[in-house]
């Protein structure tokens, strides 16, 4: 029975740090799209709004309410946006039996952000 428990437990903390991975990779690829953006247009008076969604999208955080939709509103949101520290997604895969494995999107840390062309990420094992 217990096996059963620890079975369970151990599936769903594998299925979280699977979340995590994806998410990570999404974000990577999301700050890859913006770095290409603002390499050919660096002027964000003269970009789509497609292109400024795409250079907001992994700026924005869930307490920043609905992505801005009009031209105007997404180059003021980038503008306030773009010296945020990247977000930081940390997996901590230690096999103690009696620790529980952690995983957590620890958010935005005192790192350098998209507009210094760096992210960090952290996979703790």
């Amino acid at each position: 029975m217990f096996d059963a428990c620890k079975d369970n437990q151990l599936k769903k903390k594998e299925d979280e740090r699977a979340k995590m991975r994806k998410q990570k990779e999404e974000h990577i690829k999301m700050v890859q799209k913006a770095k290409e953006i603002l390499a050919k247009k660096p002027n964000i008076e003269t970009m789509t709004i497609k292109e400024l969604t795409l250079i907001c999208k992994p700026l924005k955080t869930k307490s920043n309410g609905k992505m801005p939709v009009k031209k105007q509103e997404l180059s003021e949101a980038y503008i306030a946006w773009k010296n945020r520290p990247p977000s930081v997604f940390e997996v901590d895969n230690s096999s103690s039996d009696d620790d529980d494995t952690n995983v957590t999107s620890t958010g935005r840390q005192n790192e350098p952000s998209l507009h210094h062309n760096t992210y960090i990420f952290r996979i703790v094992v």
